[in-house]
């Protein structure tokens, strides 16, 4: 492919028709389009415009300047290329939008090969997404796409794997590969200082007028032939099924107010053998 520098037929077409203030040159070597006093080499004052002025076959026009990276080429299908060169260019827009960043491979709207850096913030809109949201602190990243719930929304990976996932349902998926259903499955421990459960109802059942309280004798039947309390799950069913903390708590909270109330009967059973002890002594 033949590259075809601009400068030579550019300047006698500014000279031709902006004679009365071309200086093309000065002693000095500064070549003034629209002015006749150019403060540097090249010194344009007003608009222009750049066309394939010639070239063979009509395919492609380059400007070359002496500085690395400040080259322009042009090809016919391969749009608009900067820096570098035709085959390797630093950056490429392509005639459909499409933009390339270190790489002339493009297969995205905007495609870059290697890191990129945002101080403020990355906002990611998928197909149908009406408007970017507010943010006025320009922090932080976005993510939008109008994705099916069967679909993944955003996937970390390293080379290890699959290290989060969320699903376009709303769930998140940390280390795991079974998500179950859960909004948040984490495969690992977590660390955290306080864990707030909210419950819609809580144990304070126990201690209504109406709560049919077993019997120590009823309760000892039960945990001889379960080996568990009534009402918590066995051992075999939380190694199976897992352990809800809010429904826990509130079992452990139900097993605590029953306790109390075995302890205060039991009490009043104490203070009545207590008074008939008393009495049977005084009589002697």
């Amino acid at each position: 492919m033949k590259f075809i520098h601009l400068f030579g037929p550019l300047l006698i077409t500014c000279v031709n028709t902006y004679a009365q203030k071309n200086i093309f040159p000065l002693p000095a070597g500064k070549v003034g389009i629209g002015t006749d006093s150019p403060t540097v080499q090249l010194d344009v004052r007003g608009e222009f415009s750049l066309g394939v002025l010639s070239s063979t076959g009509g395919q492609a026009y380059s400007i070359g300047l002496t500085r690395a990276g400040a080259q322009l080429y042009g090809a016919t299908g391969n749009g608009l290329r900067l820096g570098g060169s035709l085959s390797n260019a630093d950056v490429t827009i392509l005639p459909n939008g499409n933009v390339g960043i270190g790489t002339v491979s493009i297969g995205q709207k905007l495609d870059v090969n290697g890191i990129f850096r945002s101080n403020g913030m990355v906002t990611l809109l998928g197909p149908g997404t009406a408007s970017e949201p507010a943010n006025t602190d320009k922090r932080g990243l976005y993510v939008d796409n109008d994705v099916s719930t069967s679909w993944n929304l955003l996937t970390l990976r390293n080379v290890a794997g699959t290290m989060m996932t969320v699903t376009g349902a709303g769930n998140v998926v940390i280390g795991a590969n079974n998500r179950q259903g859960y909004k948040l499955a984490v495969d690992g421990t977590i660390g955290a200082r306080r864990v707030k459960v909210t419950q819609e109802s809580w144990a304070d059942y126990v201690f209504l007028p109406d709560y049919k309280l077993p019997s120590i004798e009823e309760l000892e039947r039960y945990v001889t032939s379960k080996r568990h309390l009534p009402g918590v799950p066995s051992a075999e069913e939380v190694k199976s099924n897992g352990v809800d903390l809010g429904d826990m708590n509130k079992i452990l909270m139900e097993k605590v107010e029953e306790l109390s109330l075995y302890i205060i009967s039991l009490k009043k059973q104490l203070d009545a053998q207590q008074a008939q002890i008393t009495a049977l002594q005084r009589q002697r």
